[in-house]
């Protein structure tokens, strides 16, 4: 697993959280989503904001997913 999903992952994690619990496990998956599509957004702003590499609107799709790329460390 890549490191930056695996630090979400366990941020999205309860020490206390029943494993064998299937609300627990509802719960986690919809963390662990939510902070996922929180760092994508992220990523986006990055890009938007970014000085050193000034992007044309044409090309914001490509930025933006060359950095979710690599802020997540995987390519299609």
């Amino acid at each position: 697993m890549n490191e930056r999903i695996r630090e979400v992952w366990i941020k999205a994690a309860r020490e206390d959280s029943d494993p064998d619990n299937w609300d627990t496990q509802e719960q986690f998956i919809e963390r662990f989503a939510e902070l996922i599509v929180r760092e994508c957004i992220d990523c986006a702003v990055w890009v938007g904001k970014s000085n050193h590499n000034p992007v044309e609107p044409i090309h914001t799709t490509h930025a933006v997913k060359r950095r979710i790329e690599k802020h997540f460390g995987v390519k299609e």
